[in-house]
């Protein structure tokens, strides 16, 4: 690449970071030192400052300055003969996960992973007392993309294959367990949801709402992204189409694409002074005095008298819509795990007893919780409500060996969203006072005290939860009435119930044809003679195209001691033909899976043999020993990433084909020379 090429690709890159909302600070070229008067605070987003910083020097190098541009940054280093990348395993290991959507590769072998920092949130502290090669931003800058260093031979920082911005990579929020762990302003430990939350936002508020927005620019990058962070917290279904509609006042800025990047980013839990109340603050900053009762009066709900909003009504409002709004709210349709669980949505997951019901609920409620892909499709993280009406007990070890079978969740991981009522509760109940047990009313009430904002309930089992006939068309109607009414209308969550399939006909759900009547979807799951396997199918899916049969196989872990000092074991689901995350190949394979998990397995034996024969022809060299970060210099000239070396190193350890020292500097063969 000539130098010509070079310099327009640097005033490219930084006028493309300006437009999605990041400021940009001119570096020394080849240099990390910033090369203005006034260093991180001369920062910018205006395009024509930036053109005249690099058209001035075409060669300056592009720092991005973390605070306004509301991100936060872990910077994994190699100086020193000290591998941050073995630092950052044992981070995920002893915290939590750091997985980013957008990832950086730096000249000297490090990296920077970017975080969403939408509340601002101050961070500051270390992960360990020894740095171990990687710190924690969210203040200063860092240098980015196309930008070189000298000290390096003049190479580049490259974004990742997988997290280039630039190809569409979606940048994720920071990890909640980093901000309890590091902000100075302590989170909740529970999401800090309150009043600001669906549920709490009454038709007057949401007219409201709109109301302000018309008293707020949507011009200012900031000010459109805490807008629409706002209203993505409220979780209403047409919260979306409100923000599209306010943000296409600034039609010169306003892009479909621009849209869709942002609202994905976004996430509602968790973050202080971001709800629909600081759209309220806002307006009233610029003027706004509150809403008209010709406006309030269009909305259901609407004061009985002009003026303050103090009294409300309840009235009648006209169901009629045009097709084209009820069309875009389908193609909205919103999942909790995309093609499998719609949000907003009641569905049974039925079977056998010992046919595995139960932990597959269990499997997909937690990685809801934590955020994680289910079976490769995306799960929208939030808070879980599990209703263990046959007790909890067993429960708690199904969700230890999961937590144990799925590297780098802590426990503050699942307590985070992870919520159990092992008791039994009356869902027939209509109101709490009908019942000494709790009811749906309850669960409610308690749900909207500890504001929580539940994605997903699971109510295991209908059958343990529902009073009366489970053949009785009333009764069944009467219980459903009832999950909807308080429960999924409320929260606008996914209510999933447990239930038996029906003696010697196993392809439907035991009782009354009205349990399919009332849901949008049923799962049923069977198992055949005991096998280590189970089979997932869908036999109802009312909006949508129902997904493929998909096998699981159990993975059996040791959990810890009993009362006798005995190991304590249990069992994780792992889909068929995969391979689990501590690395071995899962029960009950199938064959068209068998192949693709077959190639893994070997693509993951052959980086461990470069790994053993790049420390031998090191350690050969030398004096028996291998530097780590010579060691993974070869593994990249053969064409390893980051990720790739990282794993392949850590396999080669665990199974003893190198070793290593204390710190993890020098690497061994397994027979000294």
């Amino acid at each position: 690449m000539d130098a010509g090429t070079q310099q327009n690709e640097v005033l490219s890159a930084a006028l493309r970071y300006a437009e999605m909302g990041l400021a940009i600070l001119p570096l020394k070229p080849g240099q990390k030192i910033p090369d203005c008067a006034h260093g991180v605070h001369d920062a910018s987003k205006d395009p024509e400052r930036i053109r005249g910083w690099f058209e001035q020097r075409p060669d300056r190098n592009i720092g991005i300055a973390l605070k306004p541009s509301h991100l936060v940054a872990i910077d994994i280093d190699t100086h020193g003969g000290f591998d941050g990348h073995d630092t950052i395993e044992r981070i995920e290991s002893d915290f939590g996960s750091c997985e980013a959507g957008w990832i950086q590769e730096t000249p000297s072998g490090g990296e920077h992973r970017f975080f969403l920092n939408p509340g601002e949130v101050d961070l500051e502290g270390k992960f360990y007392e020894k740095s171990g090669n990687v710190d924690l931003k969210s203040d200063g800058y860092v240098v980015v993309y196309p930008s070189t260093r000298t000290d390096c031979s003049g190479q580049r920082y490259e974004w990742s294959s997988d997290g280039d911005p630039f190809e569409g990579a979606q940048i994720t929020a920071v990890p909640g367990w980093i901000i309890q762990r590091f902000s100075k302003k302590k989170a909740a430990q529970l999401p800090s949801i309150g009043n600001d939350m669906v549920g709490q936002v009454t038709d007057y508020q949401w007219a409201e709402l709109q109301s302000a927005l018309r008293g707020i620019s949507s011009e200012d990058r900031d000010t459109w992204l805490r807008v629409g962070f706002a209203l993505h917290s409220t979780g209403r279904p047409d919260a979306r189409a409100i923000w599209d509609a306010w943000s296409m006042t600034c039609a010169e800025k306003y892009s479909d694409e621009g849209q869709e990047h942002a609202w994905r980013s976004f996430r509602n839990r968790g973050w202080d002074g971001i709800g629909y109340r600081s759209i309220f603050k806002k307006a009233q900053e610029n003027g706004w005095t509150g809403i008209s009762s010709e406006e309030a009066a269009k909305f259901k709900n609407a004061p009985v008298e002009s003026g303050a909003p103090t009294q409300v009504r309840e009235g009648k409002k006209c169901p009629f819509r045009l097709y084209s709004e009820v069309l875009e709210e389908a193609r909205r349709q919103r999942w909790i795990i995309k093609h499998w669980l719609p949000s907003d949505a009641i569905g049974v997951l039925y079977g056998a007893s010992g046919a595995g019901k139960s932990w597959i609920a269990v499997d997909m409620a937690l990685h809801i919780a934590t955020g994680l892909q289910w079976c490769g499709e995306k799960t929208q993280k939030a808070p879980v409500l599990y209703v263990a009406a046959e007790g909890g007990t067993g429960l708690a070890t199904r969700v230890e060996g999961w937590r144990l079978g799925h590297r780098g969740v802590s426990v503050e991981d699942i307590n985070e969203n992870f919520i159990l009522a092992p008791t039994h509760v009356d869902m027939s109940a209509e109101t709490s006072a009908s019942t000494p047990v709790p009811t749906a009313e309850d669960l409610k009430n308690w749900l909207n005290e500890g504001s929580v904002q539940p994605g997903l309930i699971v109510i295991d089992t209908l059958s343990q939860t529902l009073t009366g006939d489970e053949n009785a068309a009333s009764d069944i109607a009467k219980f459903m009435n009832n999950l909807g009414r308080q429960l999924r209308e409320i929260f606008h969550c996914c209510v999933l119930i447990i239930h038996h399939a029906g003696k010697g006909n196993f392809s439907s759900p035991r009782g009354s044809s009205a349990i399919q009547a009332n849901t949008s979807f049923l799962y049923s799951v069977s198992r055949e003679n005991k096998e280590p396997r189970c089979t997932l199918s869908c036999a109802h899916m009312k909006d949508g195209i129902a997904p493929q049969d998909t096998v699981f196989g159990w993975q059996s872990i040791v959990i810890g001691k009993d009362a006798d000092g005995e190991d304590q074991t249990s069992v994780y689901l792992v889909k068929a033909g995969g391979i689990d995350p501590k690395g071995s190949i899962a029960s009950g394979k199938v064959p068209w899976e068998e192949e693709d998990a077959r190639q893994r397995v070997t693509q993951i034996a052959k980086h461990v043999e470069e790994v053993s024969d790049a420390v031998n022809e090191l350690a050969g060299k030398g004096d028996g020993s291998a530097l780590a970060s010579e060691v993974r210099d070869v593994l990249k000239e053969k064409g390893l990433n980051n990720v790739q070396i990282s794993k392949a190193l850590k396999r080669a350890i665990d199974t003893g084909v190198i070793s290593k020292n204390e710190d993890g500097t020098l690497l061994y063969p397994p027979v000294p020379f």
